[in-house]
């Protein structure tokens, strides 16, 4: 029973250091991240709001029809935060650390390599080949020339003849571990920031109040947009003051600039822009008198044919509100809202309102109280970042190190009559050097140039 288990965690293991493993699971990590470019992906704040998730749903149904329920429960409107990509992402992180274990002896190996090669066919057979004849000081000339090139240089001989190993940069052959540590924990960054949020289209007007959600309990308040002028009334400095409440009860307090975010249990809050008087204040009452929807509207560019468009999602109702700001009859600086209820995909009641004005919708009322100065927040919370700084660096220090730093390795044969040295095969993004330069130094020393294969 345990020869079994042993030939099932070889298979496994060979498997899992399979370059082709690797190279199917990217390609189907490359296939996830096209169709979540190409399918519209639900918004950040569905997954935490029931009302929100039957809208999307009735808006996804409306698109893709009968294929909208089989597309929900294969994630494919949540690629990126589904189970199956992060178990993609998972896989070539296990995929990586094998292949990093199992490098790693060949590795050390070759680092602590103490034997000289003797063998007559390897240096009649090398592709990269130089041989020169030898003066009285042949011997000598060579280990000079290795030792200013700094190459470590191990030496046997056999009767009158000498052969010799040297190598230069051997330790950074571990560079190659180091990129590999920084893919593998690039991808722990990854699948760790699936974890967090990030809303980036998050409007508070001044006074008003935004709940973060998310299961943080966190609401901000934006206090009020402060602008200080110099002299010569140019602008010296933009903030908005900011209060982060818990409980109701201020958790922190801060002025926050666009490179200055307030940061608070890995949550940051950063300021966008402000703007005065360019977003709808809407409030949506019941016909209880309930509210439905009170506050700032934020309004995104409505495609191809220009304007901008906002939604207010009524929550536990089957319902939505679709507006645009219009140009008003009664004043050039004002702007009328017009709105129109969606009920599923059907349309509902629709109207234009003046500032301050109110009207029923069906059994809604809207109240349009006017556009407001209002600050723009992006609330990011990413727990992978740091792992994501610390991959990059590692990554780039690696590969500088082994495009920049390769591994050189020469091997030579002395005898009374000639100077023989062999270099390894010149590759596109790592051509030898060293064995040219060596050769010409030699060659100009000798002035006899016997053979150049």
């Amino acid at each position: 029973m345990a020869s079994v288990w042993q030939a099932i965690a070889g298979s496994l293991w060979r498997l899992s250091r399979s370059s082709q493993t690797a190279v199917v699971i990217v390609i189907a990590i490359a296939v996830a991240t096209l169709l979540g470019i190409l399918i519209q992906q639900a918004p950040p704040r569905v997954a935490d709001v029931p009302e929100l998730q039957t809208e999307w749903f009735l808006l996804v149904q409306d698109r893709f029809g009968p294929l909208a329920q089989p597309l929900t429960w294969l994630g494919l409107f949540s690629v990126f935060s589904s189970w199956w990509f992060k178990l993609l992402i998972g896989a070539l992180a296990f995929n990586t650390l094998v292949c990093t274990v199992d490098r790693l002896p060949g590795i050390w190996r070759s680092i602590k390599v103490k034997t000289v090669p003797a063998s007559e066919g390897f240096f009649s057979g090398a592709p990269l080949r130089l041989e020169v004849r030898a003066t009285s000081r042949g011997l000598e000339t060579l280990q000079s020339l290795l030792a200013a090139s700094r190459f470590r240089v191990l030496e046997r001989q056999e009767g009158n003849t000498v052969y010799l190993y040297a190598d230069r940069n051997r330790w950074l052959q571990l560079s190659t571990l180091v990129t590999h540590t920084g893919v593998l924990i690039l991808l722990v960054g990854v699948i760790l920031g699936a974890y967090g949020f990030n809303d980036s289209n998050v409007a508070i007007m001044e006074g008003a109040n935004w709940a973060v959600g998310h299961g943080t309990g966190l609401e901000l308040r934006n206090e009020r947009f402060v602008v200080e002028y110099y002299e010569n009334g140019l602008p010296k400095d933009m903030y908005s003051e900011v209060v982060l409440l818990r409980g109701g009860v201020e958790a922190a307090r801060q002025a926050v600039r666009v490179n200055t975010p307030l940061a608070y249990e890995g949550i940051n809050f950063h300021l966008l822009f402000f703007g005065y008087g360019s977003l709808p204040d809407l409030e949506v009452r019941d016909a209880g008198g309930t509210v439905l929807h009170s506050g700032l509207v934020p309004l995104e560019p409505a495609g191809e044919h220009g304007g901008e468009i906002g939604w207010v999602s009524l929550p536990g109702r089957n319902e939505s509100i679709a507006l645009t700001l219009v140009p008003s009859a009664q004043s050039v600086s004002l702007r009328q809202l017009a709105f129109q209820v969606l009920e599923g995909s059907a349309l509902g009641p629709s109207g234009v309102l003046e500032p301050g004005q109110q009207a029923p919708a069906g059994d809604i009322q809207i109240l349009y109280r006017g556009e407001r100065g209002f600050a723009q927040f992006r609330i990011v919370k990413d727990p992978g970042w740091p792992l994501v700084l610390a991959a990059s660096i590692l990554i780039v220090a690696g590969a500088c190190a082994t495009f920049y730093f390769p591994r050189r390795r020469l091997w030579c044969k002395v005898t009374p009559e000639s100077v023989t040295v062999v270099g390894e095969t010149e590759k596109l993004l790592h051509p030898n050097p060293e064995f040219h330069r060596i050769g010409s130094e030699l060659e100009a020393i000798t002035k006899a140039k016997v053979s150049n294969g």
